[in-house]
């Protein structure tokens, strides 16, 4: 009998608590997909900075911008691949372009 007396207020109990808790694992799992897109953000632009340098041809960069980016992402356990990794070097490039023509126009 006194099982049924606790299954009275233990079932609504977690009736109530599964929602907040479906919403505190989402709320984790969004908090660490964002660091790991602000990761590989960041880490592209470091690359594409720093094959800026090279004296190659642009596809030449662009291959070995891909694939350093995809060896990161693979030693920080991210899944990515190719066409994601040619995404963020591009975006990179895009914005150092950006910055690189707003510095000429303040000069």
């Amino acid at each position: 009998m006194t099982f049924l007396r606790n299954l009275d207020w233990v079932l609504p109990l977690i009736v109530i608590l599964i929602p907040l808790v479906v919403k505190a694992l989402r709320l984790i799992s969004s908090i660490t997909t964002n660091e790991r897109i602000a990761t590989l953000t960041e880490r592209a632009a470091i690359i594409v900075e720093a094959l800026e340098r090279e004296d190659i041809n642009k596809m030449a960069k662009k291959n070995e911008g891909v694939r350093k980016l995809l060896d990161l992402a693979e030693e920080l356990k991210i899944n990515l691949n190719s066409e994601q990794a040619s995404d963020y070097i591009e975006s990179a490039v895009t914005t150092l372009r950006e910055i690189q023509k707003q510095n000429k126009g303040e000069q």
